[in-house]
């Protein structure tokens, strides 16, 4: 079965404490610290859904932007890097695990034809 839906998002900000008060007050979300930087989001049923993410706040400001990450969740890495070529993307940063993790799972960053950046993420170790 083929996942391909977008499953998780990142969300750049910059003051952590200020987002976490205004997720929370307005839609009733809850936060845990995974880093310093970085706070995964619950929404009100508690299910994880995505995070507060300085660092890449820091990084997209620096090059001035700024956007949500949306994730996509993919059975392969590696034939979807094969498809985002072939499609007249790019692949920006490989399979990267993810740690510390409560589950084993995988990451990756593309762009898209337009330069638009997309996240990937699968569960399945690469085929060999």
């Amino acid at each position: 079965m083929t996942d391909n839906k977008v499953s998780w998002v990142d969300l750049p900000i910059q003051d952590l404490d200020g987002a976490q008060r205004f997720y929370g007050e307005v839609f009733g979300w809850s936060f845990q610290a995974y880093s310093d930087e970085y706070m995964t989001m619950k929404d009100a049923d508690g299910k994880q859904f995505g995070a507060l993410d300085k660092v890449l706040a820091d990084r997209q400001l620096a090059e001035g932007r700024r956007s949500p990450r949306v994730y996509v969740k993919v059975d392969d890495l590696e034939s979807t890097f094969a498809k985002v070529s072939a499609a007249g993307g790019k692949i920006i940063k490989g399979r990267m695990e993810i740690r510390p993790a409560a589950e084993p799972g995988w990451w990756a960053v593309v762009h898209d034809a337009e330069g638009l950046e997309l996240g990937l993420w699968t569960l399945n170790p690469p085929v060999d």
